[in-house]
């Protein structure tokens, strides 16, 4: 031990992670003697055949990274898992960064990219840290959907590209069969059945806040994780819009 033995204990972590390279216990005790003596670090242990390092560290004094470094310096490697996953739910780049700042700063994981356009999360961890579970659980917490593989990885994602497409299809066909009449009546200035504006006012809604409503859900998701998407940039302009054109149809005096 070193001079972070008197650490209080409500102060310092425990890391514990896997280890390559070792050939005997002389590595381990080769790793084990350069961990203990970072500064900040009030214990170190290496296990030869578990191939693996436990550390108590003063996170004030010495980061992860650094402790990891110093395995490196050592010339040995400190195992990383890595796991893909095939990602549901996205609208916008936005979405991508939001479940990478998402999974970034859970403990343990050490690189997040997410690709939008593939619709894959790639993330390096350290599973003695934590677990794949727990990773799946920060992406749809975030509000997003893990794919899960049960069948072959390009069958499931083609069926689940086609049941989305299949989904836009519909909203199209919904919003189409809405918005002509509303743009023919409100270039006509006539209904069929109900005064002009109110009829307009029957057909519009549905369009915003049935068709639209992906992205309300895309915009709620930005801001419960402390940012702002494209889906919040449609959903603020197209309220506006709604919201204006209630207040002048039932309103007009104000």
């Amino acid at each position: 031990m070193n001079e972070g033995s008197n650490l209080k204990g409500s102060r310092r972590k425990k890391l514990v992670f896997s280890i390559s390279g070792m050939s005997c216990a002389s590595c381990a005790q080769t790793i084990e003697k350069k961990l203990s003596g970072l500064k900040g670090v009030s214990r170190a242990a290496v296990n030869f055949a578990a191939e693996k390092a436990i550390v108590e560290y003063d996170p004030t004094a010495i980061t992860q990274r650094n402790i990891e470094d110093a395995v490196a310096e050592a010339g040995y490697g400190v195992v990383h898992e890595k796991a893909v996953l095939p990602i549901g739910g996205m609208h916008c780049v936005e979405c991508a960064r939001t479940i990478e700042e998402a999974l970034s700063k859970k403990e343990g994981v050490y690189k997040a990219a997410v690709n939008f356009a593939m619709e894959k999360a790639t993330i390096e961890y350290n599973p003695e840290q934590v677990s794949l579970v727990e990773i799946k659980k920060t992406i749809r917490d975030a509000g997003y959907e893990v794919i899960e593989l049960e069948e072959g990885p390009e069958d499931k994602e083609e069926k689940e590209r086609e049941k989305h497409i299949r989904n836009l299809k519909r909203l199209i066909a919904v919003s189409l069969t809405l918005s002509v009449p509303t743009f023919i009546f409100s270039w006509l200035k006539i209904s069929p059945i109900l005064p002009n504006k109110t009829f307009l006012f029957l057909l519009a809604t549905p369009v915003q806040f049935v068709v639209g409503w992906a992205f309300y859900v895309g915009a709620y998701k930005g801001l419960r994780n402390k940012s702002a998407n494209m889906d919040t940039l449609i959903a603020m302009g197209t309220s506006a819009a709604w919201l204006y054109s209630t207040i002048v149809t039932f309103f007009p005096g104000i």
